[in-house]
């Protein structure tokens, strides 16, 4: 049987109407009605509150590498390919990387080029050698006195055991050096003794 009490036996007591029925609808579990399904549905909605902000974090960090990434794709995706007037050997194998180090300064101080103090460093090397008699002979009459040619050798590993040598060239008349394609003829010639000395080596 259920006892509700009346108004007056709440006065006689002290509490409020509205308190009692409260703690009538508390129950014996001590725990309030909307407690009840507030608790049952605490975890599912902490689960879903977490999924959300790796939603939101998963987002953010496509955003950012999209940001890092498309400029590098905008420039050719393959570093240093998109320089003007680069040039390549073609691929190196079953040669040690010392060797075609020691290949590079072979070749191109024997052909008349001064090696920049402090190249050689992660693969990169430069070369500059000023025209004369013999430059004009060998690159073309535009390489004589007061006409400096530089090249930068870049030696790259493609997969294991396996390299390639890159050429930048850069000419200066008088001003800055300026890239260039005048003396690339010269230059593959270079690239195909490289190649071939490193084999040897």
């Amino acid at each position: 049987m259920n006892f509700r009490p009346s108004a007056r036996e709440c006065g006689h007591h002290g509490w409020g109407v509205k308190a009692v029925l409260t703690r009538l609808q508390k129950g014996n579990s001590g725990v309030y009605p909307e407690q009840a399904i507030l608790a049952k549905w605490k975890i599912p909605l902490r689960v879903m509150s977490v999924f959300n902000d790796c939603k939101k974090l998963s987002r953010s960090v496509l955003f950012l590498a999209s940001v890092v990434l498309v400029p590098g794709c905008g420039a050719g995706g393959n570093g240093d390919s998109a320089r003007p007037g680069l040039l390549q050997s073609r691929k190196i194998e079953f040669a040690p990387r010392y060797s075609i180090e020691r290949a590079i300064i072979t070749v191109f101080q024997g052909d008349g080029f001064e090696m920049v103090p402090g190249s050689g460093a992660s693969g990169i090397f430069r070369f500059v050698r000023e025209g004369d008699a013999l430059g004009r002979e060998r690159f073309g009459e535009w390489f004589g006195p007061g006409v400096f040619l530089r090249i930068e050798v870049i030696l790259t590993e493609v997969e294991f055991g396996t390299h390639r040598v890159s050429s930048a060239l850069e000419v200066r008349r008088g001003g800055p050096f300026v890239s260039s394609q005048e003396g690339s003829r010269r230059v593959k010639v270079l690239l195909r003794r490289v190649r071939k000395l490193a084999g040897l080596l």
